[in-house]
């Protein structure tokens, strides 16, 4: 038995419609998400500046950067339990 018989993508349907969801996420998603790193980064600088300035902290503003800045980490783990970076999905 070879090892693509064992592999969890050794349906050729299956492989190639992951194969095409992993190139749909690299192309459209993960760039758009990657717009969020430095809003969440300015967010977080607004609101630290705004703490200095007012000497009040706006937690509303903190949350809504990390919350940003999660984005992009949680579809990362998507991918990974998706399968988008499993070697098999390279075979033809």
């Amino acid at each position: 038995m070879d090892r693509m018989n064992r592999s969890r993508f050794s349906d050729r349907p299956k492989r190639l419609a992951r194969r095409f969801e992993r190139e749909k996420f690299d192309t459209l998603v993960m760039p758009a998400t990657m717009v969020c790193l430095p809003v969440a980064v300015v967010v977080i600088l607004v609101a630290s500046a705004f703490y200095v300035v007012a000497g009040s902290f706006p937690r509303e503003l903190v949350g809504l950067g990390l919350a940003v800045l999660i984005i992009p980490a949680v579809l990362r783990f998507f991918r990974v339990i998706r399968g988008h970076y499993c070697d098999s999905l390279n075979e033809p």
